[in-house]
């Protein structure tokens, strides 16, 4: 670990500890790990699941969204998968919006499955913390920026609209602008409605 403070290592190290007969060589190893690689995502998701352990459920949470994007940094979505688990259930509106950040990292990493995955489990909770307009954003931004992600442009819709009040009049003038269809560059459309917003139905007009 001290020649070479690499992720990888401390797994190798970790993999080690089940032929242990001696549990105080892993708490020494642990002290290893921590001071040679403390961003490790397999240590940081063992120490959440201690955390949990002892009860403390805000320390768990906010190590296993550190494990998560470390994860997704090192672009390995089944080990993502159950630091993402714990992280959704949270209550937290902090915490989903941390994970929302993480979003922007799983399209920067190019993992479109694991986006997808976390946009269909937080789906309820974001609307119940009505983050519909920061994920609006993340999504317009990795649609604009990320080639790839297509397929989320009709969830892009879906936010954007509850952003805007979600009523029917509102979805027809985002679909009127063109934001709703898929050979309608998106730049494109935007431009549209934001020349078109001030008038926008349930707008004030003077």
């Amino acid at each position: 670990l001290p020649l070479r403070p690499d992720y990888r290592v401390v797994r190798l190290l970790m993999s080690t500890w089940e032929h242990l007969d001696d549990p105080a060589h892993k708490e020494q190893d642990l002290a290893a790990a921590h001071s040679a690689c403390p961003d490790s995502p397999d240590l940081l998701w063992l120490e959440s699941q201690r955390a949990d352990a002892n009860g403390n459920t805000d320390e768990a949470e906010r190590l296993a969204g550190e494990a998560l994007n470390q994860y997704v940094t090192h672009k390995e979505p089944d080990r993502a998968e159950e630091p993402l688990l714990r992280v959704l259930e949270s209550d937290a509106a902090y915490t989903y919006r941390d994970l929302l950040k993480t979003i922007s990292r799983m399209a920067r990493a190019g993992l479109p499955q694991l986006l997808d995955m976390t946009l269909e489990l937080a789906a309820a909770k974001i609307d119940e913390l009505k983050l519909h307009q920061d994920l609006a954003k993340i999504l317009e931004r990795i649609l604009l920026k990320r080639p790839g992600f297509e397929h989320l442009r009709p969830v892009y819709v879906q936010y954007l609209v509850k952003s805007l009040g979600g009523t029917k009049p509102v979805r027809g003038f985002v679909e009127d602008c063109g934001v709703a269809d898929p050979d309608t560059p998106l730049e494109e459309a935007l431009a549209v409605l934001k020349e078109r917003f001030s008038t926008r139905p349930g707008a004030f007009v003077e």
